[in-house]
């Protein structure tokens, strides 16, 4: 009796703590307090309304689990407004910085067409398809959007739209304006709480741990399993279980985004099927390989889902989604917009080529100052703040999200690096494609190109930039030991005449 007893334990035990390990599933940063909790009222008088223009959005920096929102706008003239909604960005939790890519899904409001009302953040930014819910122009309309979970509700002028299911349970709101002006007459989230919190809880998966191992137990008590067997099993599985759920919660990033709770379900139900009472030995082994395969696996769908929003911007974007969406360019002197006088010089390569240490040396800051010397009148110098490009997919970005809203002048090039997003070197076929598409560009649109290249680059690389030099393609070479200063001065003699 002793030992069934004590074999019952360790089952309940070893399930228990399972449950709680896969609660480790749930960020930290989710586990404090990083709700607003109140409701929210933004209320102007009729002659001092507030005016969201691309350059100046309506950002609310406060998290929001369920809400009810009402919103009072009119829109210009061919004028898109997105409502992000849902937006998750990186944030400080326990005095680090959280590193990943921003999610939030924007519903679009248009005086340009009609259109589909519901984007999430990828196809908002790179899609380019006008339209969204049409609003007459210069008529206020009221926008009503209820959250419920992850499941959002719109209705526009008195129009429901369809439900849309967004990536987060809670996040942030922000009024971005694109080819005219909005006004904001009036703004209201009253908070509706987040419901069923608990079930995230840890005492709520070590509850549901334990009953699972309960059922466990129940299984090999049926089987008529004698004590030393059933003492065996029962320690295998209290070190087994919280064994696969702890390799289960290392294999997913956290990203400050709540799991799935059917997700949560299922793999408590893998890490405790192990220690069923099956039949043969290598039953087990199946069974463990088959838990090893669909952890695995679904760790590789999460990263198969974020290879389009990483072949776009990089690996742990930060805000770059939503201020790609609202033509904003972060440097190291702050934000790039497009009422920023011209002419502008666009820097493509990535931060680790332009980057050269202290603020001030930031080849951006060095060329602007170098080119307004040379021109005598002030140039706008904005670099893509991506931590880890790639040449495809600098010129991608660029492309996709800037190309048709600020028009450079001049295009510099950049390549630093011989390594690509995933991993493997970047081919000379890669690079020339990509520097064809870049002279096309240029030739189109009557801007200029110039080619830079990082000390150390491979001569494989080396001999395509230097092919388009032959060309007509003006190519500034970095030298290893070439001071800030020096490559500042480099890159404002080769664009220089070209602005003139």
């Amino acid at each position: 009796m002793r030992s069934t007893s004590l074999a019952l334990c360790l089952f309940v035990v070893g399930g228990a703590l399972a449950g709680w390990l896969l609660a480790g599933l749930v960020p930290p940063g989710l586990r404090q307090p990083h709700l607003h909790g109140k409701d929210f009222v933004l209320a102007r008088s009729a002659d001092q309304p507030i005016e969201v223009t691309e350059a100046r959005w309506c950002f609310l920096p406060f998290l929001f689990a369920d809400f009810d929102l009402q919103l009072e706008i009119e829109l210009a003239e061919r004028t898109e407004v997105d409502l992000l909604l849902r937006q998750v960005q990186p944030r400080l939790v326990d005095d680090a910085l959280v590193p990943f890519t921003e999610r939030f899904t924007s519903l679009r409001l248009s005086t340009v067409q009609d259109g589909a009302p519901w984007r999430h953040e990828l196809d908002a930014v790179a899609g380019r398809r006008p339209g969204g819910v049409e609003l007459a122009p210069g008529l206020v309309a009221t926008v009503w959007v209820q959250g419920r979970g992850r499941m959002l509700r719109a209705n526009v002028a008195g129009k429901w739209q369809p439900w849309c299911e967004a990536d987060d349970e809670y996040g942030m709101v922000t009024l971005v304006a694109r080819g005219g002006n909005a006004i904001v007459h009036g703004l209201r989230i009253q908070d509706r709480g987040q419901a069923g919190a608990w079930r995230w809880a840890r005492w709520c998966w070590a509850l549901l741990g334990g009953l699972g191992g309960l059922v466990v137990a129940g299984g090999a008590f049926a089987a008529g399993r004698r004590a030393p067997r059933l003492l065996a099993e029962a320690a295998l599985f209290l070190v087994l279980t919280p064994v696969l759920a702890a390799l289960l919660v290392r294999q997913f990033p956290h990203d400050l985004q709540w799991p799935r709770l059917g997700a949560m379900l299922g793999w408590l139900g893998l890490c405790l099927l192990p220690g069923c009472s099956w039949p043969r030995w290598w039953h087990r082994a199946v069974l463990l390989a088959l838990v090893g395969a669909i952890g695995y696996g679904a760790a590789a769908a999460r990263n198969d889902a974020d290879a389009p929003s990483v072949a776009l911007f990089g690996r742990r974007a930060g805000a770059q989604p939503s201020e790609a969406l609202g033509q904003l360019v972060r440097g190291p002197r702050g934000l790039h917009d497009l009422r920023q006088p011209e002419p502008r010089v666009f820097l493509l390569g990535g931060q680790p080529l332009y980057d050269r240490g202290q603020a001030h040396d930031h080849l951006e800051l060095r060329l602007a100052t170098e080119l307004q010397i040379a021109l005598r009148r002030p140039v706008t110098v904005p670099c893509l703040p991506t931590a880890d490009g790639s040449p495809m997919q600098q010129w991608r970005l660029f492309s996709t999200c800037y190309a048709d809203g600020y028009r450079p002048q001049a295009i510099v090039f950049g390549v630093g690096d011989d390594i690509g997003l995933d991993g493997a070197p970047v081919t000379p076929t890669e690079l020339a494609v990509v520097v064809a598409a870049a002279q096309q560009h240029t030739a189109e649109r009557g801007s200029k190109l110039v080619l830079f290249a990082d000390a150390g680059l491979p001569e494989l690389l080396l001999s395509v930039l230097r092919a388009a030099e032959r060309q007509g393609t003006p190519l500034v070479l970095a030298r290893r030991d070439a001071a800030p200063a020096e490559l500042g001065k480099a890159l404002a003699a080769a664009i220089a005449p070209l602005l003139r």
